[in-house]
């Protein structure tokens, strides 16, 4: 079953206005007005989704209400940074205020807010860990079958990456592994244009 889209919620809400005044919406789910807290709400959840599926997790609220207010939907969304203080204040339990770097503020998608603290707290643990101590030739150990087969003459990249892991493997730190050049030539693959993106 397909979700009924924000898009066609709103076009409900707001018909012609022949549609509205012979069909008029009853409590609680009339919207008098454009800038209706929940209309906001929802167009904040569907812009952080949209943001999320570009890969952006968080949006900072300025771009939020650039993007509202952008909208090509009638009636328009006009919503002010004042607005958009009242209406966060009932945004829980689906979207969370985060605040940046420089404490201006931004807002997440609550799943998402949830996944990143996960992250963090493990990435945490393993960094403050205790070392794993192994005695292992791991140059050896990544070039048998079961692993990632012999090193191919010539090829000078493998044996770097190949290099960097067993390094990694080998180092002080729980995660070392993720500093490795084949992680940072993965990130290259998939970044746009192949460029590597702090």
């Amino acid at each position: 079953m397909q979700p009924i889209s924000v898009a066609t919620i709103d076009r409900g809400l707001f018909p012609m206005p022949a549609i509205r005044d012979k069909h008029p919406l009853p409590e609680p789910s009339r919207v008098a007005t454009a800038t209706d807290v929940r209309r906001i709400r929802a167009w904040t959840i569907q812009t952080l989704e949209d943001s999320a599926a570009n890969g952006d997790t968080l949006l900072p609220r300025a771009d939020v209400i650039t993007s509202i207010r952008g909208m090509e939907y009638r009636p328009e969304c006009p919503v002010t940074g004042d607005l958009m203080a009242v209406a966060e204040k009932g945004f829980s339990p689906e979207i969370e205020a985060v605040p940046l770097a420089d404490a201006k503020p931004a807002f997440q998608l609550s799943r998402l807010a949830a996944c990143s603290r996960l992250i963090r707290a493990e990435v945490t643990k393993r960094v403050n860990g205790k070392p794993h101590t192994v005695n292992a030739d791991w140059l050896a150990l990544l070039a048998e079958p079961s692993a990632l087969g012999p090193l191919k003459p010539g090829d000078e990249r493998e044996a770097r990456s190949r290099t960097d892991e067993s390094g990694g493997a080998q180092g002080s730190g729980r995660i070392e592994v993720l500093r490795s050049h084949r992680f940072r030539r993965h990130r290259e693959n998939h970044a746009p244009g192949g460029a590597v993106r702090e």
